[in-house]
């Protein structure tokens, strides 16, 4: 709806620019009803009843629907009560019926701080230059228009910043991981820990033993092979010859 408005805006300012060449017009008689029901809707608004005001708008407006003023009106009342969609189009109407170079310069501006409100900045940004090409007198326009200005630099300012920040915070992180990585790599393990790791490896085919261990073990072998000569020499020694009696 944002493109439809702002592709209309170029019909609003040729359409201002043909009727500022033109003999002004005598302002379109309003008749009493329509007077009385637009400002009974004006003081819900003045009061804050917007959603109020925009029905009030809407009733006149379906049977007035060229009245440009009542139509200007209605879409204010529904961008403030936040209905922007419906008020996009209320201004789109208020632009086809607004009949002079300063009428669609004050739907312009309406609608341009519309969509300041609501955030839309650069939308906003072009509907105030529009109001100030079809009336260049209107400094509120003006002063408006720097003022969104600011705000939007300020925001992509910001948006930049952030994503700077965010850019950086990512390499810390990531470098902050690796190094950890590193240190992890190049700490020495614990004594104790590489003593259990010693003790759960199983020994490699063919590793030499201490000597002082293999001293021992082959001492250890040398006395028990004497013991079992000892005793295989005491189970086979013969007994003493019997010595017979000469007759």
């Amino acid at each position: 709806m944002v493109r439809t408005i702002l592709a209309a805006l170029c019909l609003a300012i040729a359409a201002g620019s043909a009727a500022a060449e033109a003999p002004a017009e005598k302002p379109p008689r309003v008749p009493v009803g329509t007077a009385r029901a637009n400002a009974e809707a004006n003081a819900l608004v003045a009061k804050g009843e917007f959603a109020e005001a925009a029905k009030r708008y809407r009733e006149e407006a379906l049977r007035r629907p060229e009245n440009a003023v009542l139509q200007q009106n209605l879409a204010g009342a529904l961008a403030r009560s936040g209905q922007m969609e419906e008020g996009l189009a209320a201004y789109q109407q208020a632009l086809r019926f607004a009949k002079s170079p300063a009428a669609k310069a004050g739907v312009l501006y309406d609608l341009g701080n519309a969509l300041a409100v609501s955030g839309q900045l650069q939308p906003a940004l072009q509907t105030y230059m529009a109001s100030m090409l079809l009336n260049p007198e209107d400094m509120d326009a003006r002063h408006n228009y720097e003022r969104v200005l600011r705000e939007l630099k300020e925001q992509q300012q910001q948006q930049q910043e952030q994503e700077q920040n965010q850019d950086q915070q990512q390499d810390q992180e990531q470098q902050q991981q690796q190094e950890q990585e590193r240190q992890q790599q190049e700490q020495p393990q614990n004594p104790q820990d590489q003593q259990e790791q010693q003790q759960m490896q199983p020994v490699p085919d063919g590793e030499q033993m201490d000597p002082e261990d293999a001293k021992r073990l082959l001492d250890a072998m040398l006395e028990e092979e004497k013991e079992l000569q000892a005793e295989r020499n005491r189970q086979l020694q013969p007994r003493d010859p019997r010595i017979e009696k000469d007759w």
